[in-house]
């Protein structure tokens, strides 16, 4: 592709600047190529730093030092090179000077690819423009990724020059590593307003991709890449069902899994690869399965009432909704047996009545963390239990299992009597503990509510003090408030005439008079 004569002319006669000294470019002098790969070789580095750095070798740098730029860059993903174009053409205002010359040297083709890098992430849009158009010649990775972020670019001239460019490319067919970085480039860029022409030409290649060259995209590292790339491979017919089982069950991206799940399940009739998706990692996955099994009359009521997912146990229920009217009998069934699997609890609280909490309770002291939860939150659900029984699991050694049955007894905060609530906010308890006690507290009365966060402002927990400061500077004391207990009057005078610091004495003085103290 050649340059045309509007922008040729531009390049080797720059307007100089009117100035009567030559301006300084403030760059540092360039780093040595082991600091220099060091710096790129750094995916948490500045991107500012990275520009200043990759300026200075563009501008002065040797050989070898410009080779280690190259390399670095070559290995960078795209959305690091997204930071980069920023970070450059943020800096490129600092060289002014070194800016003409690089402008000459691109319009003459005596630029080498340090250089037409710089110039492609030039703040001046006319030297984007031109380093497009040079760029089309070279099949580096570093000259591929510059041509696709300028694909994207804001300025008309410059986009249609690099798109004419990047199609030269696409005629030509990409190495992997090229494609894997513009195919990154592609999902990074595909939100900007004329990001999704590069999105675009990255579908229409992967289908005529050969197969080697596909299988390497299917076993990308970035998940965004390998998720596009199971989808139109599935959607051609280029995957089996063997790998596409072995890729539902192991790969680490759930995008992935169920794409290909469903490929998998679409591609055969016979029930074994659904009975073999049934025992997935994936509650998305199985549940699909156990609609599809039950469909095909074959259905494992037990196993799939009491999966610990809730959407499986939601399709589970359907089905024996469909079948015989009700699951709630089917859960009692297993609730029964020592121990129950903690999605039986679960489910029967889901299906269950306010009868059925004599059931539940019991597991309350299940062995398993989560059989434990799922009954603290079936009772919740049926809107009974026993308050002490709910609170015997404020001692439980799982935070998850405290920080459920304090949720619980939010709800019932006036069974819990004052004794049992100070005995929780000790500073010797665990935090989780504490915490579930502030919870409960500021769920009674408002007044109780005042004085349990007035306690915690000057706790030795950082967590606690926040969360206490939260409530008493939200504390709903403007509205109409039933009389404070008389009991609770001298704690809260003493409570407020230390909080002075932490609050102010304005806010102090405001609760004082709403509290109608002294």
């Amino acid at each position: 592709m050649a340059i045309g004569a509007r922008l040729r002319r531009w390049l080797l006669e720059p307007p100089r600047p009117v100035v009567t000294a030559p301006e300084p470019d403030h760059l540092p002098s360039p780093a040595a190529p082991a600091r220099l790969a060091q710096v790129f070789g750094d995916p948490h580095a500045d991107p500012d730093g990275l520009a200043i750095a990759f300026l200075s070798t563009a501008r002065g740098g040797d050989d070898d030092l410009r080779a280690t730029a190259l390399r670095a860059l070559a290995a960078s993903s795209g959305g690091w090179w997204a930071r980069f174009d920023d970070a450059l053409r943020e800096t490129s205002q600092w060289v002014p000077r070194w800016s003409q010359q690089l402008a000459v040297a691109v319009g003459d083709d005596t630029a080498d690819l340090v250089a037409l890098v710089a110039a492609g992430c030039h703040r001046d849009g006319r030297l984007r423009e031109a380093a497009a158009v040079r760029l089309a010649g070279h099949d580096h990775p570093v000259a591929t990724a510059v041509l696709a972020l300028r694909c994207a670019d804001w300025a008309h001239q410059v986009r249609e020059a690099a798109r004419a460019a990047f199609g030269s490319q696409l005629a030509v067919e990409l190495d992997t590593a090229r494609l894997l970085l513009v195919a990154d480039l592609a999902f990074t860029l595909h939100a900007r307003k004329h990001g999704g022409w590069l999105m675009r030409q990255v579908e229409q290649l992967i289908p005529r991709l050969p197969d080697p060259v596909l299988a390497t995209l299917l076993a990308t590292a970035q998940p965004r890449l390998r998720r596009a790339a199971y989808r139109i491979a599935v959607a051609e017919g280029r995957v089996g069902v063997a790998q596409l089982l072995a890729a539902a069950f192991t790969d680490g991206d759930l995008g992935v899994r169920r794409v290909c799940a469903d490929a998998a399940m679409d591609a055969d009739t016979d029930l074994t690869t659904l009975r073999t998706l049934r025992a997935s990692r994936t509650g998305s996955i199985r549940a699909e399965a156990i609609r599809r099994l039950s469909r095909a009359g074959e259905f494992d009521a037990d196993a799939a009432l009491s999966d610990p997912h809730p959407l499986v146990r939601e399709i589970a229920q359907a089905a024996i909704r469909r079948r015989d009217g009700d699951p709630a009998p089917y859960y009692r069934r297993l609730v029964a047996t020592d121990p129950p699997p903690p999605g039986a609890v679960a489910g029967l609280g889901e299906t269950g009545t306010p009868a059925d909490a004599a059931l539940i309770t019991p597991w309350l002291t299940h062995p398993a963390t989560r059989g434990r939860v799922a009954a603290i939150r079936a009772l919740r659900r049926l809107g009974t239990g026993p308050a002490d029984a709910l609170a015997a699991r404020l001692a439980d050694p799982s935070p998850s299992v405290v920080r459920h049955a304090a949720a619980a007894l939010s709800e019932r905060a006036t069974e819990i009597g004052k004794d049992e609530l100070e005995a929780l906010l000790r500073p010797e308890n665990p935090i989780h503990v504490r915490v579930a006690g502030l919870r409960i507290g500021v769920a009674r009365d408002p007044w109780t509510r005042l004085a349990v966060s007035l306690r915690l402002l000057h706790d030795n927990d950082e967590h606690l003090r926040g969360t206490a400061e939260r409530e008493v500077r939200t504390w709903p004391g403007y509205g109409r408030l039933r009389p404070v207990d008389p009991r609770l009057v001298p704690e809260l005078d003493t409570l407020l005439a230390s909080a002075v610091p932490v609050l102010g004495k304005p806010l102090v003085d405001l609760i004082r008079f709403q509290a109608r103290l002294a």
